[in-house]
């Protein structure tokens, strides 16, 4: 209930300020949860620092959160942190992250820079994230995308070489 308590004053700068600081205080889930999805709600830009710590988070529901709202946030600095994340442990967590990462990507017409962030993600990432990788970055259809999705059709993971094959189109 705090949250809604703020949500009409929060347009006040020392209000919103010290929101910015709870996150790292929080200790329950869904208070954390709420907090991330108030900062979207109003595509509050200066706590895209604050969410971004959150991307190691232990708990998959806060990383879904961090996900969410910094696609709400809707800005270039948040691209990414996002694509990081299309790397999760958390299946759900990597496919929300490739739905995002897309729409942020086309709305800000920066599919280079999501590309090039899913490229440097790729490099160290584990099994289980390439083909989340690949349907993204089949989805941003950039050109540049086609040399690591045909690297991909050689992978051991027969998921990885359809979804790279799909992606080739």
């Amino acid at each position: 209930t705090w949250c809604f308590a703020a949500f009409g004053r929060a347009k006040d700068d020392r209000i919103m300020g010290e929101l910015r600081k709870l996150p790292e205080k929080l200790k329950n889930t869904n208070t954390l949860v709420a907090l991330l999805n108030f900062f979207g709600a109003f595509e509050d830009k200066r706590s895209a620092p604050v969410i971004m710590k959150l991307t190691g988070h232990p708990d998959e529901a806060v990383r879904y959160a961090v996900v969410d709202n910094l696609g709400k946030l809707g800005d270039q600095k948040c691209i990414e942190a996002i694509a990081g994340l299309s790397a999760d442990p958390n299946k759900q967590v990597r496919l929300r992250a490739g739905e995002v990462l897309v729409a942020l990507a086309k709305k800000l017409n920066a599919q280079r820079d999501a590309l090039t962030a899913l490229r440097a993600v790729l490099r160290k990432t584990n099994p289980d994230s390439v083909e989340t990788i690949a349907v993204t970055m089949g989805e941003l259809g950039q050109r540049e995308a086609s040399q690591p999705l045909v690297e991909m059709t050689n992978n051991t993971i027969p998921a990885v070489r359809l979804a790279a094959i799909i992606a080739l189109g």
